[in-house]
């Protein structure tokens, strides 16, 4: 097949204003990365018995709903920083990235998130990404988050350093998932499944303590869930 990638690309259009708007991020923000890991397993199982009870949710949308409820009890990391003064929001108003073609990405918003059932939260991130992709996404369907998540599960990149998508003050990372094992407590080897996980905060906003205390508490739901 020819290929028919120019050997010059102009940074402008959509491109162009991702590019100004990861300057501005970097150049405006104090930015500060945390990584850890999580045993999926018990996500894994949880989903696998919903969908023998006819419920087919996503991976993705039992971990927004995981995040959602750890944010619940960490809503200093659920706001924005604008002009020097950072406004906690009440209600966990979810960015999620979404590439497209051409090397774009967009992040749409799933609103008051808190109040959401798993299939509600999977319904909205369907019809926000169908949007996205035929380019049907409103002003009013990107901007307003209090927080994003970005998603490279399928990649082989467990960790990696997320860009805040300013004026929020942060944003989290999935990593790809690598098999492990681990002694049981009959002595018997045991395969779990270690997702990466990555958060970024902007340090002016969070300090180091109750920001690496959100993810570690978000490992710990991850791997304590209990499926209804």
């Amino acid at each position: 097949m020819e290929n028919t990638l120019s050997n010059l690309v102009h940074l402008k259009g959509v491109r162009g204003a991702i590019a100004k708007k990861m300057i501005h991020s970097l150049h405006n923000s104090a930015q500060l990365s945390f990584h850890a890991e999580a045993n999926i397993s018990p996500l894994l199982n949880c989903k696998r018995q919903l969908s023998e009870q006819g419920n087919n949710v996503s991976l993705q949308d039992m971990l927004h709903l995981v995040i959602i409820a750890t944010l619940g009890r960490h809503m200093h990391l659920n706001g924005k920083l604008e002009n020097n003064t950072i406004t906690y929001d009440p209600d966990i108003h979810l960015s999620f990235a979404v590439s497209l073609e051409d090397n774009l990405l967009v992040t749409p918003t799933i609103f008051s998130a808190q109040h959401l059932t798993i299939t509600e939260l999977q319904q909205l991130r369907h019809e926000a990404t169908k949007k996205a992709q035929q380019n049907e996404l409103k002003p009013k369907d990107y901007t307003g988050g209090s927080i994003t998540i970005t998603n490279l599960g399928l990649s082989r990149v467990k960790y990696f350093t997320p860009i805040l998508n300013t004026p929020q003050i942060a944003i989290l990372g999935l990593g790809a998932t690598t098999e492990s094992y681990k002694l049981n407590a009959k002595g018997e080897l045991e395969a779990t499944k270690l997702m990466g996980l990555s958060l970024t905060v902007d340090h002016r906003a969070i300090d180091g303590v109750p920001a690496a205390n959100f993810l570690s508490d978000l490992c710990t739901n991850i791997e304590e869930i209990e499926c209804e």
